[in-house]
């Protein structure tokens, strides 16, 4: 639960690094802005070991915009390496499948493996060649905190470790086709939509964005 100030106007905000006992917060900020995937569905605990295990590595990078009280309002998560950040996951599934405990009787968790299931068994798979690396995980702000900028400003902090840190100045965003927001978001920083994939079951965009350093 959100501390509330005791005056209208008095919360500050600044984007940092977040802190161990941040991740709750992450995960449920997350689950309740995208509420459509697989990992909101599997739960709190899941949820937390699973971004947590992908920004761990320092390829990955995660930034948390955070008012004075310590209220966690946006998260954004990136990495320098998709293989290699899901290679880790692979390696934890155990322990991730631990943390999703009764979820995983989820219908909507079972549909999720059945459509994984068929897409590989059945499915043609794409012909098309995307060699970038580096991935915009998630990015989420609270309802409270939109129309304010962080978005852009979290943005901002991603593309700048990427450049720093990676000579591929390029990177991609997966996002639902019926995500308006988030399409309409990524279309106004710059990225350009490659295509639409069909993912277990729904139309994927999949995004681009080139960075011209300075």
């Amino acid at each position: 639960m959100k501390k509330k100030p005791e005056k209208p106007g008095t919360l500050e905000y600044n984007i940092v690094l977040p802190d161990d006992n941040d991740w709750r917060a992450i995960s449920d900020l997350i689950a309740a802005s995208i509420p459509n995937t697989i990992i909101s569905h599997l739960g709190h605990s899941f949820g937390i070991r699973f971004y947590k295990s992908i920004a761990s590595t320092d390829y990955s990078c995660v930034f948390v915009c955070k008012d004075n009280l310590g209220n966690v309002n946006a998260v954004i998560i990136g990495t320098l390496s998709h293989s290699a950040s899901y290679s880790k996951i692979r390696r934890n599934a155990f322990v991730l499948l631990l943390a999703a405990n009764y979820h995983l009787l989820k219908w909507s968790v079972i549909r999720w493996i059945f459509l994984n299931l068929c897409s590989k068994l059945f499915q043609r798979k794409n012909n098309l060649s995307f060699p970038i690396e580096a991935e915009l995980i998630v990015i989420a702000v609270s309802p409270d905190m939109r129309g304010e900028g962080i978005s852009v400003k979290l943005i901002q902090c991603w593309e700048e470790f990427l450049i720093k840190n990676s000579k591929e100045c390029e990177y991609y965003i997966l996002t639902e086709k019926n995500n308006e927001r988030a399409n309409g978001f990524y279309k106004k920083i710059g990225a350009q939509l490659i295509t639409t994939m069909v993912s277990r079951g729904r139309k994927i965009n999949r995004w681009h964005k080139r960075l011209i350093p300075e």
